[in-house]
Protein backbone atom coordinates (compact mmCIF):
# COMPACT_ATOMS: atom_id res chain seq x y z
CA UNK A 1 0.00 0.00 0.00
CA UNK A 2 1.11 3.61 -0.71
CA UNK A 3 -0.01 7.00 0.93
CA UNK A 4 -0.41 9.12 -2.42
CA UNK A 5 -0.56 12.75 -2.56
CA UNK A 6 -4.23 12.83 -2.74
CA UNK A 7 -4.18 10.80 0.69
CA UNK A 8 -1.82 13.35 1.91
CA UNK A 9 -4.17 16.26 1.10
CA UNK A 10 -7.26 14.65 1.81
CA UNK A 11 -5.59 13.86 5.52
CA UNK A 12 -4.46 17.14 6.00
CA UNK A 13 -7.07 19.22 4.67
CA UNK A 14 -5.17 20.73 1.60
CA UNK A 15 -2.84 21.01 -0.94
CA UNK A 16 0.97 20.07 -0.63
CA UNK A 17 3.44 22.96 -1.49
CA UNK A 18 5.75 22.41 -4.47
CA UNK A 19 8.88 21.98 -1.40
CA UNK A 20 6.28 19.32 0.27
CA UNK A 21 5.66 17.60 -2.72
CA UNK A 22 9.44 17.36 -4.09
CA UNK A 23 10.06 15.91 -0.52
CA UNK A 24 7.34 13.44 -1.17
CA UNK A 25 8.44 12.02 -4.03
CA UNK A 26 12.37 12.00 -2.78
CA UNK A 27 10.68 9.44 -0.03
CA UNK A 28 8.92 6.03 0.11
CA UNK A 29 5.54 6.14 1.84
CA UNK A 30 4.73 2.57 1.36
CA UNK A 31 3.35 0.01 3.86
CA UNK A 32 1.89 -2.79 4.71
CA UNK A 33 -1.32 -3.45 6.95
CA UNK A 34 0.30 -4.86 10.35
CA UNK A 35 -0.40 -8.37 10.80
CA UNK A 36 -2.57 -10.22 13.15
CA UNK A 37 0.62 -11.50 15.19
CA UNK A 38 2.10 -8.31 15.09
CA UNK A 39 -0.99 -6.36 16.17
CA UNK A 40 -2.00 -8.97 18.74
CA UNK A 41 1.87 -8.48 19.98
CA UNK A 42 1.75 -4.72 20.03
CA UNK A 43 -1.27 -4.41 21.88
CA UNK A 44 0.44 -6.94 24.48
CA UNK A 45 3.43 -4.78 24.90
CA UNK A 46 1.25 -1.53 25.70
CA UNK A 47 -1.28 -3.60 28.22
CA UNK A 48 2.56 -4.56 29.76
CA UNK A 49 3.12 -0.55 29.82
CA UNK A 50 0.03 0.45 31.64
CA UNK A 51 0.62 -2.15 34.00
CA UNK A 52 3.92 -1.20 35.12
CA UNK A 53 5.18 1.72 37.23
CA UNK A 54 6.04 4.93 35.59
CA UNK A 55 6.57 8.01 36.64
CA UNK A 56 4.15 10.64 35.13
CA UNK A 57 4.72 13.96 32.99
CA UNK A 58 4.62 16.75 35.17
CA UNK A 59 7.20 19.83 36.35
CA UNK A 60 9.69 17.63 37.69
CA UNK A 61 9.93 16.06 33.71
CA UNK A 62 12.16 19.20 33.35
CA UNK A 63 15.55 17.43 34.35
CA UNK A 64 14.97 14.62 31.97
CA UNK A 65 14.69 17.46 28.88
CA UNK A 66 17.05 19.35 30.09
CA UNK A 67 19.26 15.88 29.51
CA UNK A 68 17.64 15.31 26.22
CA UNK A 69 18.31 18.29 24.15
CA UNK A 70 21.77 18.37 26.18
CA UNK A 71 22.87 15.10 23.98
CA UNK A 72 21.18 16.80 20.84
CA UNK A 73 23.27 19.74 21.14
CA UNK A 74 26.19 17.78 21.95
CA UNK A 75 25.73 15.63 18.64
CA UNK A 76 25.13 18.93 16.72
CA UNK A 77 28.09 20.50 17.73
CA UNK A 78 30.36 17.90 16.93
CA UNK A 79 28.74 17.60 13.25
CA UNK A 80 26.66 20.58 12.32
CA UNK A 81 24.02 18.42 10.51
CA UNK A 82 20.41 19.04 10.92
CA UNK A 83 19.18 15.64 11.67
CA UNK A 84 21.76 15.30 14.90
CA UNK A 85 18.79 17.33 16.12
CA UNK A 86 15.73 14.68 15.79
CA UNK A 87 14.49 14.14 19.48
CA UNK A 88 15.65 10.80 20.66
CA UNK A 89 12.04 9.76 21.47
CA UNK A 90 11.53 9.97 17.68
CA UNK A 91 11.80 5.75 17.32
CA UNK A 92 12.49 3.94 14.03
CA UNK A 93 11.43 0.67 12.73
CA UNK A 94 7.94 1.05 14.94
CA UNK A 95 4.84 0.05 13.62
CA UNK A 96 2.75 3.29 13.62
CA UNK A 97 -0.95 4.35 13.73
CA UNK A 98 -3.07 4.91 10.73
CA UNK A 99 -6.79 5.00 9.47
CA UNK A 100 -7.25 3.46 13.26
CA UNK A 101 -4.69 0.23 12.60
CA UNK A 102 -1.49 -0.16 12.62
CA UNK A 103 0.69 -0.44 9.91
CA UNK A 104 4.50 -1.26 9.06
CA UNK A 105 6.51 1.41 6.93
CA UNK A 106 8.92 0.75 4.75
CA UNK A 107 10.91 3.34 5.52
CA UNK A 108 12.25 3.89 8.77
CA UNK A 109 11.84 7.55 8.99
CA UNK A 110 8.42 7.19 7.59
CA UNK A 111 7.05 8.81 11.42
CA UNK A 112 10.02 12.19 10.92
CA UNK A 113 8.67 12.09 6.80
CA UNK A 114 5.17 12.23 7.54
CA UNK A 115 5.50 15.23 9.88
CA UNK A 116 7.63 17.45 7.53
CA UNK A 117 4.77 17.38 5.07
CA UNK A 118 2.44 17.61 8.07
CA UNK A 119 3.83 20.77 9.09
CA UNK A 120 4.65 22.19 6.00
CA UNK A 121 0.82 22.26 5.20
CA UNK A 122 -0.25 23.39 8.29
CA UNK A 123 2.45 26.09 8.63
CA UNK A 124 1.68 27.53 5.14
CA UNK A 125 -2.15 27.05 5.12
CA UNK A 126 -2.33 29.22 8.75
CA UNK A 127 0.56 31.05 9.08
CA UNK A 128 1.26 33.18 5.97
CA UNK A 129 -0.43 36.40 7.27
CA UNK A 130 0.56 36.17 10.43
CA UNK A 131 2.64 39.08 11.52
CA UNK A 132 5.15 36.81 13.70
CA UNK A 133 5.01 32.93 15.01
CA UNK A 134 6.06 31.45 18.50
CA UNK A 135 6.43 28.18 19.32
CA UNK A 136 6.05 27.05 22.66
CA UNK A 137 7.72 23.90 23.08
CA UNK A 138 10.68 24.52 20.41
CA UNK A 139 13.13 21.60 21.82
CA UNK A 140 15.79 21.29 19.26
CA UNK A 141 14.73 23.81 17.20
CA UNK A 142 13.89 22.19 13.66
CA UNK A 143 10.05 23.30 13.28
CA UNK A 144 11.73 27.16 13.26
CA UNK A 145 14.15 26.09 11.35
CA UNK A 146 11.76 24.90 8.70
CA UNK A 147 9.42 27.90 9.11
CA UNK A 148 11.90 30.37 8.82
CA UNK A 149 12.49 29.18 5.09
CA UNK A 150 9.44 28.76 4.19
CA UNK A 151 8.79 32.77 5.46
CA UNK A 152 11.92 33.97 5.63
CA UNK A 153 11.01 37.63 6.63
CA UNK A 154 8.44 36.97 8.89
CA UNK A 155 10.26 37.06 13.16
CA UNK A 156 10.44 33.45 14.73
CA UNK A 157 10.62 32.82 18.05
CA UNK A 158 11.15 29.81 20.09
CA UNK A 159 10.10 29.38 23.83
CA UNK A 160 11.28 26.03 26.30
CA UNK A 161 11.62 25.29 29.58
CA UNK A 162 15.06 23.47 28.93
CA UNK A 163 18.19 25.95 28.78
CA UNK A 164 19.89 23.85 26.67
CA UNK A 165 16.81 24.39 23.92
CA UNK A 166 17.63 27.70 23.76
CA UNK A 167 21.46 26.87 23.07
CA UNK A 168 20.30 24.52 20.26
CA UNK A 169 18.22 27.86 18.89
CA UNK A 170 21.73 30.02 18.94
CA UNK A 171 24.09 27.52 17.50
CA UNK A 172 21.81 27.10 14.38
CA UNK A 173 21.75 30.97 13.79
CA UNK A 174 25.01 30.46 14.25
CA UNK A 175 25.69 27.83 11.45
CA UNK A 176 22.59 29.06 9.09
CA UNK A 177 22.92 32.60 9.36
CA UNK A 178 19.06 32.30 10.41
CA UNK A 179 17.50 35.14 13.65
CA UNK A 180 15.00 33.10 15.90
CA UNK A 181 14.79 34.32 19.24
CA UNK A 182 15.04 31.89 22.01
CA UNK A 183 13.43 32.08 25.26
CA UNK A 184 13.75 30.13 28.63
CA UNK A 185 10.03 29.53 29.12
CA UNK A 186 7.81 27.63 31.65
CA UNK A 187 4.21 26.03 30.43
CA UNK A 188 3.57 24.98 34.12
CA UNK A 189 3.74 28.97 35.05
CA UNK A 190 4.12 31.42 32.23
CA UNK A 191 5.61 34.57 32.36
CA UNK A 192 3.32 36.91 31.31
CA UNK A 193 5.90 39.53 30.11
CA UNK A 194 7.00 36.80 27.52
CA UNK A 195 3.27 36.34 26.10
CA UNK A 196 3.00 39.61 26.16
CA UNK A 197 5.84 40.78 22.98
CA UNK A 198 3.82 38.77 21.11
CA UNK A 199 2.58 41.12 18.02
CA UNK A 200 -0.21 42.30 16.82
CA UNK A 201 -1.29 39.56 14.84
CA UNK A 202 0.98 36.95 15.55
CA UNK A 203 0.59 33.28 15.70
CA UNK A 204 1.46 30.49 17.96
CA UNK A 205 2.04 27.04 18.04
CA UNK A 206 3.24 23.95 19.68
CA UNK A 207 4.04 20.43 18.43
CA UNK A 208 3.96 17.50 21.03
CA UNK A 209 4.03 20.29 23.90
CA UNK A 210 0.85 20.31 25.45
CA UNK A 211 0.78 16.54 26.29
CA UNK A 212 3.17 17.42 29.17
CA UNK A 213 0.47 19.71 30.72
CA UNK A 214 -2.04 17.43 31.98
CA UNK A 215 -4.81 18.97 33.08
CA UNK A 216 -2.71 21.91 34.53
CA UNK A 217 -3.22 23.90 30.91
CA UNK A 218 -5.50 27.14 32.57
CA UNK A 219 -2.84 29.52 33.33
CA UNK A 220 -1.16 28.93 30.09
CA UNK A 221 -4.38 28.86 27.91
CA UNK A 222 -5.46 32.01 30.11
CA UNK A 223 -2.30 33.59 28.89
CA UNK A 224 -2.97 33.19 25.08
CA UNK A 225 -6.45 34.41 25.54
CA UNK A 226 -5.11 37.60 27.12
CA UNK A 227 -2.27 37.98 24.62
CA UNK A 228 -2.40 39.27 20.90
CA UNK A 229 -1.84 35.83 19.20
CA UNK A 230 -4.55 35.47 16.49
CA UNK A 231 -3.78 32.05 15.86
CA UNK A 232 -3.15 28.88 17.26
CA UNK A 233 -1.85 25.91 16.03
CA UNK A 234 -1.93 22.13 18.06
CA UNK A 235 -0.25 19.43 16.44
CA UNK A 236 -0.58 17.24 19.64
CA UNK A 237 -2.28 14.10 21.30
CA UNK A 238 -6.00 15.04 21.57
CA UNK A 239 -7.73 12.70 24.11
CA UNK A 240 -11.33 14.26 23.37
CA UNK A 241 -10.62 12.79 19.70
CA UNK A 242 -10.36 8.78 20.60
CA UNK A 243 -13.51 6.79 20.26
CA UNK A 244 -13.27 4.77 23.41
CA UNK A 245 -15.21 1.64 22.07
CA UNK A 246 -12.48 1.25 19.47
CA UNK A 247 -9.68 -0.66 21.11
CA UNK A 248 -6.47 0.79 19.98
CA UNK A 249 -7.90 4.39 20.89
CA UNK A 250 -9.42 2.89 24.42
CA UNK A 251 -5.30 1.82 24.88
CA UNK A 252 -4.27 5.45 23.77
CA UNK A 253 -6.53 6.71 26.48
CA UNK A 254 -5.26 4.73 28.83
CA UNK A 255 -1.62 5.70 27.91
CA UNK A 256 -2.60 9.07 28.53
CA UNK A 257 -3.87 8.60 31.95
CA UNK A 258 -0.95 6.43 32.83
CA UNK A 259 1.17 9.03 31.77
CA UNK A 260 -0.81 12.02 33.21
CA UNK A 261 -1.19 13.57 29.77
CA UNK A 262 -3.53 16.04 28.24
CA UNK A 263 -6.73 15.76 29.03
CA UNK A 264 -9.63 18.44 28.58
CA UNK A 265 -8.00 21.22 27.12
CA UNK A 266 -9.08 20.95 23.78
CA UNK A 267 -13.11 19.95 25.19
CA UNK A 268 -12.32 23.99 26.70
CA UNK A 269 -11.74 25.12 23.46
CA UNK A 270 -15.11 23.47 22.30
CA UNK A 271 -16.69 25.39 25.30
CA UNK A 272 -14.88 28.84 24.46
CA UNK A 273 -15.62 28.10 20.93
CA UNK A 274 -19.90 27.93 22.17
CA UNK A 275 -19.27 31.34 24.13
CA UNK A 276 -17.62 33.07 20.88
CA UNK A 277 -14.51 33.79 22.40
CA UNK A 278 -12.68 31.86 19.98
CA UNK A 279 -13.42 30.00 16.68
CA UNK A 280 -12.26 26.53 15.85
CA UNK A 281 -10.89 26.19 12.23
CA UNK A 282 -9.95 22.85 11.92
CA UNK A 283 -9.77 19.74 14.31
CA UNK A 284 -8.54 16.48 12.66
CA UNK A 285 -6.59 13.12 13.03
CA UNK A 286 -3.70 12.46 11.23
CA UNK A 287 -1.81 9.26 12.26
CA UNK A 288 0.19 8.15 15.07
CA UNK A 289 3.10 7.04 16.57
CA UNK A 290 2.93 3.83 18.25
CA UNK A 291 1.54 4.50 21.57
CA UNK A 292 -0.88 7.26 20.29
CA UNK A 293 -2.03 9.53 17.76
CA UNK A 294 0.47 12.29 18.29
CA UNK A 295 -0.48 14.34 15.19
CA UNK A 296 -3.89 15.20 15.83
CA UNK A 297 -4.52 18.87 14.50
CA UNK A 298 -6.16 21.54 16.05
CA UNK A 299 -6.22 25.08 14.87
CA UNK A 300 -7.89 27.97 16.42
CA UNK A 301 -8.38 32.06 16.44
CA UNK A 302 -8.66 34.32 19.26
CA UNK A 303 -11.81 36.45 19.12
CA UNK A 304 -10.71 38.73 21.84
CA UNK A 305 -7.64 39.69 19.12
Amino acid sequence: MDITKQNFEEILGGKLSSDALDFFHAHDFKYELATKEETDSAVVRIVDFLLSQKEESGPEYRRLWETGWSENLELYLKSGVLTDLIPKFVRRNELVRFNGQFIRPNDSNFETNFVTILRDTMFRKYLKSSSEIWEFGCGTGLNLVHLSRIFPDKKCFGCDWAKPSVDILNQINSNLGLRIEGFQFDIFQPDAKIIAAAADESALFTIGTMEQIGRDYLPFLNEILNSKFKTVIHIETNYELYDEKNLLDNLAMKYIEKRNWLQGYFAKLRELEIARKISILDERKTFGSFFHDGYSVVVWENLNV
